[in-house]
Parts: structure tokens; C-alpha cells; sequence
């Protein structure tokens, strides 16, 4: 396969974006095996996090793993400790809640799981949407925070929080700016004229994986009153009467440590890894996890037990490529150029898709158009397929990919995807396929007749024949996806992929106040307790905004640190 990485894409300067004049992708990405030393083999593991992180050891070994909130007087341990703020979880989140409560006098002890920040969400991201940053302010025209308040308020139809979507924007360009203070490289779209909305809010990062956490340290060594704790788990909240009073803590030799504190934050990244809690808040769906395997819920848990009320609002930042399954190795592609499935390029190019019984059932283009918000009729099905024929398989191997995508996806997919495609062949696309139905997630078959029975859909027959029609007259009137997407699916031998959901993180969480006080089913705020980051309802369903996740993370983080501190009597 003809390919260019997007390693160097990014470090091969800025003029190659500038003279694209496209969208910059700001949803995160799996850092490259070659930046995890720790991996197997040099190759990234199934779900493309580092390996280190696929296989923690239990930090408190022997505790109970309900997270029950224990009175302080009467919790055990061998250690006691006091400060004035204690983050849970050190991720985008984290870092941001820790350095905002350390910079308004706090000290501050942070607590993780993984063994350092190579094992946290913070080296899978590609870049964040924030209001009013330093850099941002240098360019006349610059996104304001009323701009994008009115912005994220009207186009979710005021499913928002609108006192902490206000509250949040406050902070934004201060919380990107802790991360750009401490040298981390970075490009802005804004500063190359780009006027989206995406590009106006862009920041992204010019360094991936292991190769930020020097620079994700320096934010912490200019702040000697923290103090990070690795490999280290909180097994149970503490409490006195009805306020949290600190937290109870387990590390990998089985010491335990209580931490009296005079607030406690929670954001250890949501619940993506756990399946129960996935289905439980997405209706039944299963999704393909592209994060840390310590977002596994264990922070919700947490606050829930302590009588803190779960939101409404649940919505996913979506793979770009805009697939993933489960029986892949490894499991999905967020870009071209990463050694994966080039199958799970085909939903970029606005192939028909159906679901399990063979219905069509959205407009195809969305997902080329809205690579990383176009998730929720995805993940209403939670598998969902798509079928060419072998005229499709004939072009895709011998042309260039950029030549299959619409100017609708040129002009709005992400700069990073779209770069990736340039200058691709899928010359080995028959190779991937095969391996794909060696996995069991694709079929060939003679006859459409043949694929509906072999994966059991009783409408497929129907649904190609009427696709087809459409097709010819250039007319869709079932799902009215435009022209250029219709793409006819009549010379066989045929060919189906079968796709889950792939996701960066659950967005949706533990409801809280306008500065981010979780609160209980009353709307009572649980004193001296604060929740941030993917733990908290900051998002609207569907999910709006691409690059919001990660800018409303590290937004709420800051926002959580300074409102602790100011609880705290600084």
C-alpha cells in the first residue's frame, strides 16, 4: 500500500496546511508504536493504546471493587496524610484541575493508576477546540467567547448546561495555555486563515505520544506544590456526615494511605472500557475502545456511591475513519499510514451502509462529511456493514483514494485524514479483505442473495435494488445522500464489511453545577466534592462540536481546579 504517514505529514512544515485550506482534525489519535518502547514487538496493541496500559496490576489488591464511600474516622489505614486538594486521575482532565488549584496557592495531591503520563489520554489526542487562547488573541477576528457560546448553545438546541458551557469558555484559552506554556508544540489553524469553525478554536499538537510527556512534566516542575502519585489507585472516597473529606488510597505493594482533604476532584476519563456501564447509557450498544484502559469507570463508581446523580446527555467522539470491530487485529483506524485494515477506509467515501437486517439507514455522506460527530445514527445500530462490487474493488486498488472523496469531504474532513489520503493507492486492498474474512468481519460472495444469507439480513436484496435505482437516476429518495456519493453496487462477485462503532470516549457523565459541584438526584451540590473532564455532563447528544471533547476537558479541568480551590479558603 502507497502510503505517507501522518508522523510525516506533521513534521514536514507548515506549508503543505497552509496550502490545503482545510479543516484540521482536533479529535485524538493512538500514539505510533514506535514512541512505546514498552510495546510488544515495537507494534501497537489491539486497541492501540500503549501496552503498558493494557495490563495494570490491581493497585489495591484484595479491596473491594464497589468504591463504597466509607466515614473517615472509621476507614483503615496504614498511612495519613492531609492536603488541600486531591485530584482523582491524572489525564487531560487532571493536569489541568491539579495546576489550576496549584497556581491559586493549593497544594495538591494527584493520583493515577497508570505508571506515568504515557499511560493516560494525554498522549492520544490530536488537538483541542479553545476560546480566547494567548495565540488566539494575536489574529484580528479571533473566536470569541460569545461567539462560541451562542455557537455550541443553538446548535444543540440548548441541550447544554448553559452555565457551565458559559463558565467553561471562561477558562478555555487559560487552560490550553498551560499546556502551550510549557512548550508543547503546537500549530494553529486560526493563524493560517482558515475560517471554519473547527479551525477558528484549533489547537493542535505537532508531537504525538511518548515524545509530549517531557512537556506534560515541565507543567508540574514549575509547581513544586503538587505532587503526582503513579500507580496508585483510590479505592474509596471518605466522607463526614454529608461532605467528602478526602479519599482512601491502595498503590501496587498494598500500602493504603488516607488523605484528609479539603476538596476532593474526580475525572478519570469515563467508562469506555466498561462494557456493562457502555451499554447501560448507549441503549444496548457496544463500542469499540480507542482509549486508555484505566477509563474503565472506576471515578463514576466513585461519585455515585458518594449519592452523586448521573446525567442525560450521552454522546461519543466517534473514529474518524468512521469504523472499527471487534474481531480486527488491531481493532480499528483513526488515519491511513498505521499498518491497519484498509477496509475501514470505505465509510470515508460515503459507501452505502445498512444495518443488520439490511436496511439502509442514514444519509451515507455524513460520514465523510462529519468524520468524528456523525456517530450517534452509527451508534444506533452498533453494527452496521457496507457492500461494493467488484467494479468498486477494480478502482479502489488502482486509484488514488483522494480521487473517491467528494468536495463535500474535502472541504470538511478533517486536515489530518484528509492528508493522510493523499498520495494513497489501496494496492493491497484484496490482501486486507481476505484478512479481514479470516477474522470473520468480511464476506464474498457471488450473488447479493448469497451475502443476505450469509449474514442473516432479510431486506438486503431490496435495499441493493433500490439503491441502485437511485443510482441510475441520480435521484435518492429514501435517504437523499447527494450524486456523488451514490455509488452502484451491481458486477459481481460482492463484497461486505461488517463495522462496530469505534469511539475516543464516552462523553456524558456525573451531573454538576456551573462550577462543576457534583450533584445529587435533588440537585443538592455534595460539599467539598467536584467532577470534571469525560466523568462530567458537559456535552449535548449528539455530540456537536469536533474538537470540544478534548478542549471541554481540559476547560472543566481548570474550571474544577480553581472552583476546589476557592472551597479550599484560597
Amino acid at each position: 500500500m502507497k502510503e505517507i504517514s501522518r508522523r510525516s505529514f506533521i513534521k514536514g512544515g507548515l506549508a503543505a496546511v497552509a496550502a490545503m485550506g482545510v479543516t484540521v482534525a482536533c479529535g485524538p489519535q493512538v500514539p505510533p508504536a514506535e514512541s512505546h518502547p514498552e510495546s510488544e514487538n515495537g507494534k501497537e496493541t489491539a486497541t492501540g493504546a500503549p501496552a503498558e496500559s493494557l495490563a495494570p496490576e490491581s493497585a489495591a489488591e484484595g479491596k473491594p471493587a464497589e468504591f463504597e464511600t466509607l466515614l473517615y474516622d472509621e476507614a483503615e489505614a496504614s498511612k495519613e496524610e492531609e492536603t488541600d486538594v486531591v485530584v482523582v486521575g491524572i489525564g487531560v482532565a487532571g493536569t489541568t484541575a491539579a495546576a489550576g488549584a496549584a497556581d491559586k496557592g493549593c497544594k495538591v495531591i494527584a493520583l493515577d493508576r497508570a505508571s506515568g503520563f504515557g499511560g493516560t489520554n494525554n498522549v492520544n489526542t490530536t488537538g483541542a477546540w479553545h476560546i480566547e487562547s494567548s495565540e488566539q488573541l494575536k489574529y484580528d477576528g479571533y473566536l470569541t467567547k460569545q461567539e462560541a457560546f451562542e455557537h455550541i448553545m443553538s446548535g444543540t438546541n440548548y441541550q447544554c448546561n448553559a452555565r457551565l458551557v458559559r463558565n467553561m469558555l471562561e477558562v478555555s484559552g487559560r487552560a490550553i495555555d498551560i499546556v502551550i506554556n510549557s512548550g508543547m508544540p503546537m500549530i494553529y489553524p486560526f493563524a493560517m486563515g482558515a475560517t471554519d469553525w473547527l479551525s477558528r478554536g484549533g489547537h493542535v499538537y505537532m508531537v504525538e505520544g511518548l515524545e509530549r510527556v517531557p512537556y506534560l512534566e515541565k507543567i508540574f516542575e514549575v509547581r513544586p506544590n503538587v505532587e503526582l502519585r503513579w500507580n496508585t489507585q483510590v479505592t474509596n472516597l471518605l466522607k463526614d456526615g454529608d461532605a467528602i473529606v478526602g479519599v482512601l488510597t491502595g498503590d501496587k505493594d498494598g500500602n493504603t494511605v488516607k488523605i484528609r482533604a479539603k476538596s476532593v476532584i474526580v475525572c478519570t476519563g469515563g467508562f469506555l472500557q466498561n462494557k456493562e456501564m457502555v451499554a447501560k447509557y448507549y441503549g444496548g450498544a457496544e463500542l469499540v475502545p480507542q482509549d486508555s484502559i484505566y477509563n474503565d469507570g472506576e471515578g463514576i463508581r466513585l461519585l455515585q456511591n458518594a449519592g452523586a446523580q448521573m446525567g442525560k446527555n450521552f454522546s461519543i467522539s466517534m473514529n474518524e475513519m468512521g469504523a472499527a470491530n471487534f474481531k480486527a487485529t488491531p481493532t480499528f483506524s483513526w488515519a491511513p499510514g498505521r499498518g491497519t485494515n484498509a477496509t475501514f477506509y470505505f465509510p470515508n467515501f460515503g459507501l452505502m451502509l445498512v444495518n443488520r437486517a439490511g436496511d439502509r439507514f442514514m444519509d451515507e455522506r455524513r460520514m465523510c462529511e462529519a468524520t468524528m460527530y456523525s456517530g450517534e445514527q452509527a451508534l444506533r445500530e452498533s453494527t452496521y456493514y457496507t457492500i461494493v462490487d467488484q467494479a468498486f474493488m477494480d478502482k479502489i486498488s488502482t486509484t488514488p483514494v483522494i480521487d473517491f472523496l467528494g468536495e463535500g469531504a474535502k472541504a470538511n474532513m478533517g486536515m489530518a485524514l484528509l492528508a493522510g489520503f493523499e498520495g494513497v493507492v489501496l494496492d493491497h486492498i484484496y490482501d486486507d479483505f481476505e484478512e479481514a474474512v479470516s477474522q470473520n468481519w468480511a464476506y464474498k460472495a457471488d450473488t447479493v442473495e448469497e451475502l443476505a444469507e450469509h449474514f442473516n439480513m432479510p431486506n438486503l436484496v431490496k435495499t441493493v435494488e433500490t439503491y441502485n435505482a437511485a443510482c441510475e437516476s441520480g435521484v435518492d429518495d429514501q435517504m437523499y445522500t447527494p450524486k456523488e456519493y451514490l455509488i452502484p453496487v451491481k458486477t459481481g462477485p460482492f463484497y461486505m464489511v461488517e463495522y462496530n462503532v469505534g469511539a475516543w470516549l464516552t462523553l456524558g457523565g456525573i451531573k454538576t453545577d456551573g462550577n462543576l459541584a457534583a450533584l445529587t438526584s435533588d440537585g443538592r451540590a455534595i460539599p467539598n466534592l467536584y467532577v470534571c473532564g469525560a466523568d462530567a455532563d458537559l456535552w449535548s447528544t449528539p455530540y456537536y462540536q469536533g474538537g470540544s471533547g478534548l478542549g471541554f476537558c481540559y476547560a472543566s479541568g481548570l474550571l474544577a481546579g480553581e472552583s476546589a480551590a476557592a472551597n479550599a479558603g484560597m
